[in-house]
């Protein structure tokens, strides 16, 4: 957990669609999720203030971005109703054109509008493999 007055983000994964377990490899004909993990300290927690997630996800083969979403909020809202949040981003399938590229996602979270606190996490590379 982040100091009191502070938030984080600690851990961004390619999991199947809905699944719990980070993947090394994902099926180019299936969707899939990214899922970002974050925490807020209490009293950036209690103040209700705002928060935006971003989550993009890279073709590393390309040098392209597949997808960027965003889920911008208020702590205690129904996306991030307690200190500790796991957030699912999920993914269309990629398709064939994508089969053996590495992608990669990252994820920024930004809390407050004047002087934010911002984090940003890696997550670590995946392949797209022949269903």
């Amino acid at each position: 957990m982040p100091n009191t007055n502070g938030a984080i983000l600690t851990v961004v994964k390619a999991t199947s669609s809905g699944g719990p377990v980070e993947e090394e490899t994902l099926p180019f004909n299936a969707p899939f999720d990214v899922v970002v993990e974050a925490e807020a300290g209490a009293n950036v927690f209690n103040t209700a203030g705002a928060y935006k997630v971003q989550m993009v996800l890279t073709d590393r083969t390309t040098s392209t971005t597949v997808v960027v979403q965003n889920i911008p909020g208020n702590f205690q809202d129904g996306n991030w109703p307690t200190q500790a949040r796991q957030l699912r981003f999920p993914v269309p399938a990629p398709g064939p054109g994508a089969e053996d590229h590495v992608f990669q996602a990252f994820a920024v979270l930004q809390v407050g509008k004047a002087d934010p606190i911002v984090d940003f996490e890696e997550g670590q590379i995946f392949v797209i493999t022949h269903a």
